[in-house]
């Protein structure tokens, strides 16, 4: 285990997710250096993303049949461009691939990943490339908008563009079983997105910022019904002081 030192450098939507879920499990991956456990869905979702990425920079066919329901969805091949960040300066149109969402808080940096930003429309469109074993388990437009990634982002590119609604989008692989696609899309707009950063993702990165720097977990407060979750926390053997019966402590 490596434990590390200074300051917290950024979040993420995925580590605020992460960090809401469970402070403390959140505190041993991203704080003490712990390794995150990855499962062979990830793996897989991780390769398709590529593919994806390659498909609309490259026109490259995908090798793997998951993916191609869903490039119906998405942008025609070789529509892509690749921008390192988008900011107003850049005066950027077309199909943006994999480009980052950057914002200063003050005190920590935000930073996110888009796969991809669709800027021909009248108003900009987010597609997220998501995997799953079964389609019941995909989101609904009304998630979306309640959804912290989504809900980043767009606020993150509105104030970049300066633009007042963006559509998000989740388009869904199976994993499992026949091939299928299926998405799922709402609306956003200015006001909601900015309160919901001020309400929730200003806060909560404070507490990480705070939670980052602190040197023992007895001060992190765990989220117990966490713990059985999804199979169980990986680091349960971390938490004896949550955990003692299992521990025979």
């Amino acid at each position: 285990m490596t434990i590390l030192s200074g300051q917290l450098a950024h979040v993420s939507p995925s580590s605020i997710q992460n960090f809401l879920g469970c402070n403390r499990r959140w505190w041993h991956e991203y704080s003490q250096g712990v390794e995150r456990v990855t499962h062979p869905a990830a793996a897989l979702g991780t390769a398709l993303h590529g593919e994806l990425e390659r498909y609309l920079l490259d026109s490259k066919d995908p090798t793997s049949e998951r993916l191609l329901p869903a490039l119906e969805y998405f942008p025609p091949a070789g529509a892509g461009i690749e921008i390192e960040s988008l900011n107003k300066e850049t005066g950027t149109s077309g199909v943006l691939v994999e480009t980052w969402l950057l914002k200063d808080l003050g005190f920590v940096k935000f930073k996110g990943r888009a796969d991809v930003i669709d800027l021909r429309g009248v108003a900009p469109k987010i597609q997220d490339l998501k995997t799953t074993g079964n389609i019941r388990y995909a989101k609904t437009g009304p998630q979306l908008k309640a959804n912290v990634q989504m809900l980043c982002y767009a606020h993150v590119l509105m104030e970049s563009l300066d633009a007042p609604s963006v559509e998000v989008e989740h388009v869904y692989c199976t994993t499992k079983g026949a091939h299928h696609s299926h998405t799922a899309s709402a609306y956003i707009d200015r006001d909601e997105a900015a309160a919901f950063w001020d309400r929730m993702i200003v806060p909560t990165a404070r507490e990480m910022v705070i939670a980052y720097q602190e040197e023992w977990r007895s001060s992190v407060e765990p989220t117990r019904s966490e713990c059985s979750a999804f199979g169980g926390c990986p680091h349960k053997a971390l938490c004896p002081d949550v955990h003692q019966k299992s521990l025979n402590i």
